[in-house]
C-alpha cells in the first residue's frame, strides 16, 4: 500500500481498495478511476484544473492514466459522457495519446467510449458500470452518482474553480419555421399561447 506521511495529494481521495482517485465533475464534471492492465500500480497521478477547453481535456485524460517508471505500461479507459461530445471526444482522445506519448513513448493507451442521455449514463455507473472518466450534461447527474454510487464527494461542486464546470453551453431556442410568436427570450416562454416541450430527464440530457 503506498503511504502519504501527510495525506492524499491535493484534490484526492484515498478509497477503501486503496486506490486514489480523482473526483471532479464533468465536463460537468467527471469522477476519476484509472484502470491498467498492468499487475503493479502506481499511484501517481496528475491534477487537472486548467479552464480552456482543451488544457482541461488533456489534463482530464491525464488524470485517469498513472504516471509511472521508464517500464512501457497499457491502459485502457472508459469514458462515460452524454450524446452532443461524441465527435469532441473522438478529437480530444486523438490528442491525448499523442500528448502522452510524447513523454511516454513506450506506452500504450486506448480509450474507449459510452454515449447516451445524461441521466441514462448516470444511472448505468450507479448500477457498476466500471467508467474511468464520466462526463455527464447535468450536475444533478452528478448529484445522483456522489449519493447512490458512493463514488464521488458530495461536495464534489466546490471542489474545483468555477462550480467544477470548466465550460458551458449556447442555450437555442428551436421554434416553428419563421417564429410566428415571436419567441426571443426566456420571458417569451411563459406566455398563455406558447408550450414548451421538453426530453424526458431521466433518459435524455
Amino acid at each position: 500500500m503506498k503511504r502519504y506521511p501527510t495525506g492524499p495529494p491535493e484534490g484526492f481521495i484515498l478509497t477503501p481498495d486503496t486506490t486514489l482517485k480523482k473526483s471532479s465533475a464533468s465536463l460537468r464534471m467527471p469522477l476519476w478511476r484509472a484502470k491498467k492492465k498492468s499487475k503493479k500500480p502506481t499511484h501517481c497521478i496528475p491534477g487537472a484544473s486548467s479552464m480552456s477547453i482543451r488544457r482541461f481535456a488533456l489534463a482530464a485524460l491525464a488524470s485517469a492514466v498513472f504516471a509511472g517508471s521508464a517500464v512501457a505500461k497499457d491502459y485502457e479507459l472508459l469514458n462515460v459522457s452524454y450524446d452532443p461530445t461524441r465527435e469532441l471526444y473522438q478529437d480530444y482522445n486523438a490528442e491525448f495519446v499523442n500528448f502522452w506519448k510524447k513523454s511516454h513513448p513506450d506506452d500504450t493507451v486506448k480509450i474507449n467510449q459510452s454515449h447516451g442521455g445524461s441521466g441514462k449514463q448516470a444511472r448505468g455507473v450507479i448500477d457498476g458500470l466500471r467508467a474511468d472518466v464520466v462526463t455527464l450534461a447535468l450536475a444533478g447527474d452528478i448529484d445522483e452518482i456522489a449519493k447512490l454510487g458512493k463514488t464521488l464527494p458530495e461536495n464534489w461542486q466546490t471542489r474545483l474553480p468555477d462550480a467544477s464546470t470548466p465550460y458551458t453551453s449556447t442555450i437555442v431556442f428551436l421554434v416553428r419555421k419563421g417564429n410566428p410568436k415571436g419567441i426571443k427570450d426566456w420571458g417569451d416562454l411563459i406566455k398563455k399561447d406558447v408550450s414548451v416541450i421538453t426530453p424526458n430527464p431521466k433518459t435524455s440530457g
